[in-house]
């Protein structure tokens, strides 16, 4: 499992890397954020890929969760056509009208794929920390 969390992990930067650069001129503080939650999935795939512990579960986890609270914030409506955010031009014919989301279009495939990672990646965490838990998988031996 630590093997597949690894690759998801890698896949959910990868994905990152493109977002973080199409809104790091209107949104810089948000890709901020994604960036450091993005660059702090590296080591933990690596730890995750070598033999993971609790902590290391714990920590994947962790990360993806405040990932997928980030992609659930960016998606928060914003109220008028000029609201902080918006990337339309309003109803003059030159732009997007009515996306009302903090990063606009956040239908486009690579936001969903990297929201759908997140999701999983906490799934797994918390299937794998339950199992620990309980006994059923031994951490760190690579059969997590």
């Amino acid at each position: 499992m630590g093997k597949l969390a690894a690759v998801l992990a890698i896949n959910c930067v990868t994905a990152h890397v493109p977002l973080v650069a199409g809104h790091v001129g209107t949104h810089p503080a948000s890709s901020l954020v994604m960036a450091a939650l993005s660059a702090a999935c590296l080591p933990c795939a690596v730890h995750l890929w070598r033999g993971p512990r609790l902590r290391t579960w714990i920590t994947a986890g962790a990360l993806a969760a405040s990932m997928l609270a980030v992609h659930l914030i960016a998606m928060i409506p914003v109220a008028g056509d000029h609201a902080p955010g918006y990337h339309g031009h309003g109803n003059d014919g030159h732009g997007d009208h009515g996306s009302g989301m903090l990063f606009g279009d956040l239908a486009s495939p690579l936001m969903l794929v990297a929201t759908i990672l997140a999701v999983v990646q906490v799934a797994l965490a918390c299937a794998v920390i339950a199992a620990i838990r309980a006994g059923r998988v031994t951490a760190g031996t690579g059969n997590s």
